[in-house]
């Protein structure tokens, strides 16, 4: 079961890039969902998976760790895609006035 949360948390963020990508063809709502569904998923892991293993030691820390930082990195990347998006918007609006 945790490699199938492990494999969700791999998949997850990658399916955040391609539809931030996708913006473009209207499936804007999308992104948003993908990244509160990216942040429940790594509060149930760390609620229900992590701290219940804390007393096993240094290893449970470190899943933990893991998933924040796979956490923050799908934050990162949905902010960057946003802002990617608002740049080149920006700059295809200043070349067509």
């Amino acid at each position: 079961m945790d490699w199938l949360i492990l494999i969700l948390f791999l998949v997850l963020p990658a399916a955040a890039f391609v539809l931030v990508r996708a913006r473009r063809f209207g499936w804007a709502w999308t992104t948003p969902l993908v990244a509160v569904g990216l942040g429940v998923l790594n509060v149930i892991y760390i609620d229900r998976v992590a701290v219940s293993e804390q007393s096993r030691g240094f290893g449970s820390i470190a899943v933990m760790l893991l998933f924040l930082v796979i956490a923050l990195v799908s934050l990162v990347g949905c902010i960057a895609g946003h802002v990617t998006n608002w740049i080149e918007a920006k700059m295809r609006a200043e070349r067509e006035s």
